[in-house]
């Protein structure tokens, strides 16, 4: 963990070009969503629709009264809030690459949450005991139909898709969201753009 003085000549460098990398990547997640809308509803009987496009790390502007104040963040996001006449105001927590994903909505008051499940697991742990056979045969056969441009790895699939499920039920029971969905993996697109 490191800081520096964010007023200093080194520190307004700093926080420009982190800016101009966090649009940079803004911009390219738009990309990518209006290329995945296009072929969408060009080849399917469908309409996509940006919910929301929330910011789970970099440099943050949180303006007062009297002051600016500047947060980093890593890996979390907010989750605003349940308020009925704002639809848009709902959260994704990630799951991985290839695991299901669900939709939160927030509570009574605005949140902090991670965005997504560790990706740390036990190697001696039977997690194949806390799903049915059925239900491991259904997210194995979401996830090999999902489309990638890196290559899946489907060995973590059961002990991520678990940390995932355990984070979910955690935040729920300590007040923090509400589930709305789960998602499962449908595309999943990392790296560079490929226009």
């Amino acid at each position: 963990m490191f800081g520096m003085p964010i007023f200093t000549e080194l520190g307004q460098k700093y926080h420009t070009w982190l800016n101009a990398a966090m649009n940079f990547a803004l911009a390219n997640r738009f990309a990518t969503f209006l290329l995945i809308k296009h072929i969408l509803q060009q080849h399917l009987p469908c309409e996509v629709t940006m919910i929301n496009d929330r910011m789970h790390a970099g440099l943050f502007t949180q303006k007062t009264s009297m002051e600016d104040h500047y947060f980093m963040s890593r890996g979390v996001q907010p989750i605003p809030a349940y308020d009925l006449h704002s639809p848009h105001n709902i959260t994704v927590h990630a799951g991985h690459r290839e695991t299901i994903a669900a939709l939160v909505s927030g509570t009574q008051t605005d949140r902090w949450t991670t965005h997504g499940s560790g990706e740390y697991t036990l190697e001696d742990y039977r997690y194949e005991q806390h799903f049915d056979p059925q239900t491991v045969e259904r997210y194995m056969r979401q996830a090999k139909n999902a489309y990638y441009n890196t290559v899946p790895v489907f060995n973590e699939l059961l002990p991520l898709t678990f940390n995932t499920l355990r984070a979910i039920s955690s935040l729920e029971a300590a007040g923090i969201c509400q589930q709305a969905a789960i998602l499962s993996p449908l595309i999943n697109i990392q790296g560079r753009l490929l226009l």
